[in-house]
């Protein structure tokens, strides 16, 4: 076992690449065997999380919710700026099609 032990090591010295020890009569001893440089790099990424503007944390869900929803309106107005502009909007309504409306005054 120490013997295959060793071999693992060198494996991954010589791929670069992370290597699984799987005992099958024990799965719970399941490892994985990686670099110690890119064990420390994988660490320093979990600890370098964003932190959450103080300004969100005081909102309750549906709070958080609205902003959110405010926040896309604004940035999907800011790319398309015909929407955004309620007299353009107003020029560019929908309406009925003429052969629909005539199909509904025989009816009537």
């Amino acid at each position: 076992m120490h013997e295959q032990f060793k071999k693992a090591i060198a494996l991954a010295k010589k791929t670069k690449d992370n290597v699984i020890l799987y005992n099958p009569e024990n799965p719970e001893d399941t490892f994985v065997l990686l670099d110690i440089d890119k064990y420390e790099k994988m660490i320093d990424k979990s600890e370098k999380k964003p932190a959450i503007s103080k300004e969100n944390n005081d909102l309750t869900d549906d709070n958080l919710a609205d902003k959110i929803n405010r926040e896309i309106s604004m940035w999907k107005n800011q790319e398309n700026p015909d929407v955004a502009n309620p007299d353009e909007a107003g020029k560019k309504r929908w309406q009925i099609p003429p052969q629909v409306k005539n199909k509904a005054k025989e009816i009537e």
